[in-house]
């Protein structure tokens, strides 16, 4: 998670070209994305970008680098939906106890149904 933010400007400045633009894009200031770039840049001990009259593009490395760091945000966006997800999902153990026949109350097509639409809640069904 170190370098979370300075994947994200890296993915940003590589795709608009210029820090002003992906300082927008990120709502970040300038200052903040250019020294994200630049730690990030430090620690992996690489140059990235080459600043040109039309603004920034990537070196070698950089274009090497590119697709990773999207696939690697991309995994962490796909975790994130996931846990959101575990927010609404239901879950846990249902215990239903009945004196009446369950099939008589229509309790096996209704447990069925449950099941179907949550398939992470266990059922547990006694009758007597």
């Amino acid at each position: 998670m170190q370098h979370l933010q300075g994947l994200r400007a890296f993915v940003a400045v590589a795709r608009e070209g210029s820090v002003s633009r992906a300082a927008e894009r990120l709502h970040l200031t300038q200052p903040a994305v250019s020294l994200k770039l630049k730690q990030l840049q430090d620690d992996l001990g690489l140059k990235l970008f080459r600043r040109k009259p039309q603004g920034l593009v990537l070196t070698a490395d950089g274009q090497s680098l590119l697709p990773v760091a999207e696939k690697a945000l991309a995994g962490l966006a796909a975790f994130e939906q996931s846990a959101r997800a575990l927010h609404s999902t239901v879950r846990g153990r249902l215990k239903i106890g009945t004196i009446v026949d369950p099939e008589f109350i229509r309790l096996g097509a209704f447990l069925h149904r449950l099941v179907a639409r949550a398939p992470q809640l266990e059922t547990e069904l006694h009758q007597g």
